[in-house]
């Protein structure tokens, strides 16, 4: 239960979704990253999967999915806001975010650009994300495939999106 606290703080879940009461389980947990999920009764409400650092994370529920980072040195101000660029291997997409706390921002993204940058993901063994052309931190993938390919499933099964084909059996061991 402890590791279930750590990880519902490190992947960044809102306090929103606690709130709601909702039951969460760990899916997959592999190297660094870990997917989740957040039921209430049978049915899932929100989809999550992210590196145990918080420096890359996503979550999918009915209305969106978003694209998270967080640093505990940043220093954000309430009303900051900008892009956000993820680059891994030779894949780089850039996402609008704008601050959910001091260390953490957050922003809607389209399915259809996490595609190339999920496969991308499963054949790199880092990404580096970079706030505003700075503030640029390096991540590590060590073990995103499992958890990408769990939080793929999760989202796809429960009608929040599609984000592609999961990674097959001859993909990159990250």
């Amino acid at each position: 239960m402890r590791n279930l606290v750590a990880a519902v703080a490190i992947i960044g879940i809102s306090t929103a979704a606690l709130a709601e009461d909702l039951r969460p389980s760990i899916d997959e947990q592999s190297g660094s990253w870990m997917a989740m999920s957040f039921t209430d009764g049978p049915v899932v409400k929100i989809c999550v999967a992210g590196s145990l650092d918080g420096k890359i994370s996503f979550r999918a529920d009915s209305n969106d999915i978003e694209f998270r980072s967080s640093n505990d040195s940043w220093s954000l101000s309430a009303d900051a806001s900008g892009d956000v660029s993820v680059k891994a291997g030779p894949v780089e997409k850039t996402f609008h975010v704008a601050a959910m706390s001091a260390t953490t921002l957050s922003g809607t993204v389209n399915p259809d650009e996490l595609k190339p940058l999920f496969d991308a993901m499963d054949n790199a063994s880092s990404a580096q994300v970079s706030f505003n052309g700075k503030k640029s931190i390096t991540a590590s993938l060590a073990g995103s495939t499992r958890s990408l390919n769990s939080f793929r499933t999760c989202v796809a099964a429960n009608g929040f999106g599609n984000l592609g084909s999961s990674a097959g059996p001859n993909a990159s061991p990250f």
